[in-house]
């Protein structure tokens, strides 16, 4: 009866034994996958540190006709100047209506007004204002883009 005994101890033994290979097994390929997953964040980490400059886009927040015009007109006058000078340069035309006196117009460069124009209720020539709208733009580009690097003109830019 001994043996009868320490023959089933032995085959349970043998079968926990097993069990505890596959689930030596599956920890294994577990953590294996963890480190492969571990690996996969941490070069999107890298690939996200790096980052992609688009540029190059003029960006409309117009609301009314006059803007629409002002807009399609300066995005053609744009496009024309040379890549040289707008190279990563986004810029934004937005639009507020002013009651009873028509809308404000605004470009900005990296959140900084470059240029400011008002419509009034009545019409108006637009692409006057467009052209004049594209050299103040590119004079401010210039602006943003100068290295202040003597006193004189750390305060005033001038």
């Amino acid at each position: 009866m001994a043996s009868k005994w320490a023959g089933d101890l032995s085959s349970s033994s043998h079968f926990y034994l097993n069990q505890g290979i596959e689930i030596t097994m599956k920890i294994t390929a577990l953590a294996s996958l963890s480190i492969k997953v571990i690996m996969l964040l941490l070069l999107s980490f890298q690939l996200r540190a790096q980052e992609i400059a688009i540029s190059g886009f003029v960006v409309d927040r117009t609301i009314s006709r006059f803007g629409k015009d002002f807009y399609q007109n300066f995005s053609v006058l744009w496009h024309e100047v040379p890549v040289s000078l707008t190279e990563g340069v986004n810029l934004v035309i937005k639009e507020t209506v002013v009651p009873r006196s028509g809308t404000r117009l605004v470009i900005e460069i990296d959140h900084k007004i470059v240029y400011l124009t008002h419509f009034g209720r009545r019409n108006t020539i637009v692409k006057k204002q467009v052209e004049q709208a594209i050299y103040v733009v590119m004079e401010g580009l210039v602006r943003l883009n100068f290295n202040v690097q003597s006193d004189d003109f750390a305060d005033s830019g001038y």
